[in-house]
């Protein structure tokens, strides 16, 4: 069986009783070991050399081990293309939606420069509207000055709502993270302007999701604008229970 079930992170420097796990120090502790986790790859290559010296076979009878070929991970290798990355090797169960994600690190969604920059204030905003989410905000809910926040962009249900939820993000993105979005190969690939500089890697999807025509620097889209002939209950947003 190659799932995780369930596991439990406690403090390493502290006994139970004084440990709070919500301290900034221990989500981002949690957060690298989580990379560490997803950075794991198993050579099959040598795993096929191996079995082949082990059963030796004729030229061209079956090696059923060799569909184990490449270097396995669960979400494959970055690679830089034209400025943006894409992943190579992604062989086995890759993390997401659900499969290994309903941890506290989804409340921050993974956001390296929000975890890096946490601090007791930014855990505890984001912590206690996590919850509260009627819609799930692709920003950041560990800054103040997150859209998340903002009533239209909390309930984005009427036009009115949702197009000055629009106006906010594109506001807040031009400022923590430009994008721009370019046709690569035939399809659109957006990225920051500046990846070291994009303090809410949430304004990369809404670029994505805003993007028309070639290129675009503001995003202006914001979740889910037409469901189409779906029902409304297929976009409903659980979050995770804290």
């Amino acid at each position: 069986n190659a799932r995780f079930n369930f596991f439990s992170a406690t403090c390493a420097d502290v006994d139970e009783g004084s440990c709070d796990i919500m301290d900034p120090k221990y989500i981002q502790r949690f957060h690298e070991i989580n990379e560490k986790v997803k950075a794991i790859t198993i050579d099959g290559t040598k795993i096929v050399a191996d079995l082949d010296k082990d059963h030796k076979r004729s030229e061209g009878d079956n090696r059923p081990w060799s569909i184990y070929e490449g270097n396995w991970s669960f979400s494959g290798t970055p690679q830089s293309v034209n400025g943006a990355v894409e992943f190579e090797g992604r062989l086995c169960f890759t993390f997401g939606p659900f499969c290994a994600k309903s941890s506290v690190l989804d409340v921050f969604r993974e956001d390296d420069y929000v975890l890096t920059n946490l601090d007791a204030g930014s855990v505890k905003l984001a912590i206690n509207n996590w919850e509260k989410q009627e819609t799930m905000c692709p920003l950041t809910l560990a800054a103040s000055d997150s859209p998340c926040f903002n009533s239209n962009c909390q309930s984005y249900t009427t036009p009115s709502e949702r197009q000055a939820c629009r106006d906010l993000a594109s506001t807040y993105c031009a400022s923590k993270c430009p994008t721009t979005t370019e046709i690569i190969g035939g399809q659109e690939v957006t990225r920051p302007v500046d990846m070291a500089t994009c303090q809410d890697r949430g304004c990369i999807q809404l670029g994505a999701l805003g993007s028309s025509g070639s290129t675009t620097t503001t995003p202006s889209g914001m979740l889910n604008t037409d469901p189409g002939d779906a029902p409304e209950s297929a976009f409903e947003f659980q979050p995770t229970k804290i």
